[in-house]
């Protein structure tokens, strides 16, 4: 047996790591070399705020604990000797300077393999809708990638047994590597969280996506499988859900109705219907919403969809409901025109 086979099942403690920011120098080197990436959804209708643009993706120092404490004659020992690279996570999904979501994360850092290489699962969070996770892929021989191409992940998600809990929509971002290690976050929509605080995740890793996909494999042998326990209590206890229900017609002619707006450490949801379609001949439609607070200040749009049913959310940077007055203004974006006067939402 091989020390790279001793090496499957150790399972790392990240709490004995010491956390090293990333320098502006490495923050800027990580946005040149991560510019190659896309952002993909299943639903009818999208809109990114951000195109997914890639700000401050850190190294993936899990994965490569890994790598060079099976090279080293003191081996698991070794692996306690290397920095913990924080905030990956934060790196993709963070908005903000001074983003931390130590308390809502849970730091896995357990690696499996395949003929194709061995995948590392760093870090992830179950946020209100959506699982955020990303890992590191250290290829074979056997997985030739060209310097310009660009990897993502695909997963399967099953929650406390249940395999039918996510949703159609979601996104990720993929790397070009950086030493040989391949980084990717996923957004995994989710239609259902179980009621539960804590809740035990499988991830399957089925399928590979490529940017140049041309002789490149998408789906290994077998998945990269991991089982993971995580916990919700911090991220609920910090989330605040305002109830609206309240129907809008717009001056094109679409009648809406706001559902909810849920507010939580990660981001800022509104859910609603649309009802009415626009009056034939209208040149506007609902692009989605502008969240603006009580100083006339927008809050940082991120991403929002809708589907052919006619159910949609619209995604913001997480704020406090509870310290001042917010409102909603439905507009349509590519003609940058509001649709309605502006709609409390905690008042």
């Amino acid at each position: 047996m091989s020390i790279y086979d001793e090496l499957n099942d150790v399972k790392l403690d990240l709490t004995e790591y010491e956390e090293e920011p990333l320098t502006e120098i490495e923050r800027s080197r990580w946005m040149k070399r991560i510019g190659k990436k896309l952002g993909h959804s299943a639903k009818t209708g999208t809109i990114g705020a951000r195109n997914w643009k890639m700000r401050g993706i850190v190294a993936a120092a899990v994965a490569l604990v890994l790598i060079i404490g099976a090279t080293l004659p003191a081996g698991q020992q070794a692996l306690a000797k290397l920095p913990f690279v924080a905030n990956l996570l934060e790196g993709f999904a963070g908005y903000g300077q001074d983003v931390d979501y130590s308390a809502y994360k849970t730091q896995v850092g357990e690696t499996t393999e395949n003929e194709f290489g061995r995948l590392t699962l760093n870090e992830i969070i179950v946020d209100t809708d959506r699982l955020l996770i990303t890992s590191t892929l250290e290829p074979s021989s056997k997985l030739k990638i060209a310097e310009d191409n660009v990897l993502w992940m695909n997963a399967k998600i099953t929650i406390n047994g249940r395999s039918d809990l996510q949703g159609n929509g979601g996104s990720g971002s993929g790397s070009d590597g950086e030493n040989g290690v391949y980084t990717t976050y996923q957004n995994i929509a989710l239609d259902e969280i179980p009621d539960s605080d804590k809740l035990h995740l499988k991830i399957e890793y089925n399928q590979m996506s490529w940017w140049h996909p041309e002789n490149m494999p998408g789906v290994p042998s077998e998945p990269w499988t991991f089982e993971v326990e995580t916990s919700r209590a911090a991220l609920l206890a910090q989330t605040q859900t305002i109830e609206v229900n309240r129907t809008v017609d717009l001056i094109n002619g679409e009648r809406i109705v706001i559902e909810k707006v849920v507010s939580g450490p990660i981001s800022t949801l509104v859910y609603y219907n649309r009802t009415l379609q626009p009056d034939e001949g209208s040149k506007l439609w609902m692009y989605g919403f502008r969240l603006v607070s009580d100083s006339g200040e927008d809050v940082q749009a991120i991403e929002g969809a809708w589907t052919a049913e006619g159910t949609g959310y619209s995604r913001f940077m997480n704020v406090d409901l509870s310290k001042g007055n917010y409102s909603l203004v439905p507009y349509d974006g590519t003609k940058e025109k509001d649709l309605s006067e502006a709609i409390p939402i905690n008042q």
